[in-house]
């Protein structure tokens, strides 16, 4: 399934922020002393299952923490295809469609910057099979098992929105 139905989800070609909301959610967030943008998808299995990932252990930021894939908005980027991209970058998957968007949250980064992630239902080109490339180790877990997992607790509370 990899994410909300198809009639929830909207195509690529459609921008899901408009332009002027995305740069007004820019604006409100650099107001508040936001410095950098995350973007990351919720990746779920026909079973209902999130995709988690854990940083590699000789990290600088949280090594050895489980999340869901994502990074860094880029210069010049929309939301989507920061989404597009660092799927395909840190799964191989990739995303023919962007549905609801399911959350934020701050933080500061290995840097001590205050970062936003925005948190977005994905649907991925089948068949699906992870590649792990800046990652240790995957695993598919259900909502019940969350608690399992070595997560910030600003992660775990958006992983736990995935199935909301």
């Amino acid at each position: 399934m990899n994410g909300p139905s198809t009639s929830q989800n909207r195509s690529l070609n459609t921008p899901l922020i408009a332009p002027e909301c995305e740069a007004q959610l820019r604006r409100d967030a650099e107001s508040q002393g936001v410095e950098k943008f995350v973007l990351a998808p919720f990746i779920m299995d026909e079973k209902e299952r999130l995709l988690v990932l854990r940083r590699n252990l000789d990290e600088d930021f949280l090594p050895g923490f489980w999340e869901i894939p994502g990074g860094g908005l880029e210069a010049g980027e929309r939301f989507e295809e920061a989404l597009v991209r660092e799927t395909k970058e840190e799964t191989g998957g990739k995303v023919v469609a962007v549905g609801s968007e399911s959350g934020t949250f701050d933080y500061l980064d290995g840097k001590g910057r205050k970062t936003r992630q925005f948190n977005f239902h994905v649907t991925l080109e089948q068949p699906f099979h992870p590649v792990l490339t800046e990652h240790c180790e995957l695993a598919w877990i259900e909502k019940k098992e969350v608690g399992q997992f070595l997560m910030s607790e600003e992660m775990r509370q958006v992983v736990l929105s995935a199935w909301k």
